[in-house]
Formats: structure tokens, sequence, C-alpha cells
């Protein structure tokens, strides 16, 4: 598992990102930058659209790469694949997140990038709709920005949970996590169905 994993980071790492990643935290550590309620408000509407265009940038390299052609007469799942990858690449944006926001925000605003980047490997992650997984998040973006602009902190649970921008936190909603752990929850489901369905179908491939 060990080798896996270093393979698939020497496949889809990017260096940039960890040297910039690097020099940040050289920056935390003298004090330059540090966690505030700024950084909260910018990367809550930004951070969703990062993480997914990261994994829109995956679809696209494994295009070029036809892993989905090389994959599909193996043992192993291509929708198993893309969510590995796209965890090692994503991995400097996770810690970027931990290093300019409080820790109590980053659930909040690691959930909903998530929630995103799924939709986008879901909808995305086939041989004939790339593109359909990248126009459904930044419809979904759109109006949950709308939405943050318009309602802002009096934004309702029912609101906070549909939208993939994490709105300014009430004294109430402060202190839950409900909201982002069911966003979490739902990632894993809207990553989990496709792959099953897929590890079925070569199950039974292989038996007959």
């Amino acid at each position: 598992m060990i080798d896996y994993l270093r393979l698939e980071a020497r496949l889809s790492a990017s260096r940039w990102l960890w040297l910039a990643l690097a020099g940040l935290g050289v920056l935390r550590l003298s004090r330059v930058v540090g966690p505030s309620e700024g950084w909260v408000t910018f990367l809550s509407v930004t951070y969703p659209l990062l993480v997914s265009i990261s994994a829109v940038h995956l679809l696209d390299q494994e295009r070029r790469w036809k892993t989905v052609q090389v994959l599909v007469a193996s043992p192993m799942s291509t929708r198993a694949v893309f969510p590995v990858r796209l965890l090692v690449l994503a991995a400097p944006l996770v810690g970027l997140l931990f290093l300019l926001v409080p820790l109590d925000a980053s659930l909040e605003l690691l959930a909903p990038a998530i929630l995103l980047a799924s939709v986008v490997l879901t909808f995305g992650g086939t041989r004939r709709a790339e593109e359909w997984g990248a126009g459904i998040a930044l419809v979904w973006w759109i109006a949950s920005f709308l939405l943050f602009l318009n309602v802002g902190a009096q934004a309702r649970t029912c609101v906070r949970w549909l939208s993939v921008i994490a709105f300014p936190r009430s004294e109430t909603a402060r202190l839950s996590s409900v909201v982002p752990l069911s966003k979490l929850g739902v990632a894993a489901f809207v990553l989990f169905i496709p792959i099953l369905r897929e590890t079925l179908r070569l199950t039974s491939l292989r038996r007959s």
C-alpha cells in the first residue's frame, strides 16, 4: 500500500504547490501571516473553487494519459484511482487551509470543498462526460455565491447545508459541526457508489 501511494505521489503531486506551502509555512512560523477571520471569509468563497479546479485538472490530465482506457482491462477500478490521486494533488491545499484559518473553522471550509470536488470526479470521471462535472460544480458554486451575498450570517441551517460556500458563522452555528460533517458524509457517498458499482462490474467480469 505504501509503494502504491508513493507511486501515486510521483504521478499526481505538484512540486510547485508543495514549495508554495513550505514558503507559507515559513511565513506562518515567523508570524508574518496567521489564522484570522479575514482568511475565513476569503477562503470560504475561493477554497471550494480551488479544490474543484484541482479535480478538473486531474480529470484533464487523466484524459490526456488515457487512464480510463488503460485501466479498463485491469482489476483496479478507475473510480477508486481518481479519489486517491485527487487526495495526493490537493494535499497542499489542505495544508494551506490549516495554516491560514483557525482550527475550529477549518472543517467548515474543508467539507464543502470536498463535496464539490467529489461531484466533479463522479460526474466528470467518465470517458465521455469530463465537462459535466465541471459544469455542475460551477453552477452549484455560483448559486451558493449568490446566496452568500444576499443572505450572509442570517442563513438558515437548510441553506447552509445546500451551499458549498461556508456562510459567516453566527453564535449558534459556531457551536455546531453537524452541517460540515453531513457534507463530508454526502461527499463520501457520492464517491463510494460509483466505486462500488464498478467494483461489482469488474468482479462479475472476472467470474465470467
